[in-house]
């Protein structure tokens, strides 16, 4: 079986999975004045839905 054949089974699954990461994020402030993040809003909260790219990767700066 080639490399490609092999591979295509693991591409399909990642395609499958990639639909979780699209999931709606909601942010909130409190009366306390803390702010929240949440896959589902509360009721009465005034949730707000959040546009971010999760990449899953971070930056880090290194200091000496």
């Amino acid at each position: 079986m080639s490399r490609g054949k092999k591979r295509l089974p693991t591409v399909f699954f990642m395609m499958l999975l990639g639909g979780a990461a699209t999931a709606g994020v909601y942010k909130w402030v409190d009366e306390s004045g803390g702010v929240h993040y949440a896959d589902e809003p509360p009721e009465q909260s005034g949730a707000q839905p959040v546009n971010a790219l999760l990449t899953g990767s971070r930056t880090w700066e290194l200091k000496r």
